[in-house]
């Protein structure tokens, strides 16, 4: 079984989701399931890279243009 993590990154940190079973697309909004946790559902981030040899997706939180309020 392939063991694949997504690693989410911020302008000031990174997290890590293990054990993640799959990533579906529902318009703006990233849905990460994995086998143990709850759904997490993702908004304003985007694909920077998929390595399949290491088992690591790594999304990156998209800036704001011309809005700082988050």
């Amino acid at each position: 079984m392939c063991n694949v993590s997504v690693v989410l990154v911020t302008p000031t940190a990174a997290e890590t989701i293990d054990e993640v079973t799959g990533i579906e697309v529902h318009g703006e909004t990233l849905v990460v399931n994995t086998f143990f946790a709850s759904p997490r559902y993702l908004s304003g981030y985007r694909l920077v890279s998929a390595d399949f040899l290491k088992g690591q997706i790594l999304l990156e939180k998209r800036e704001q243009s011309g809005d700082n309020h988050e």
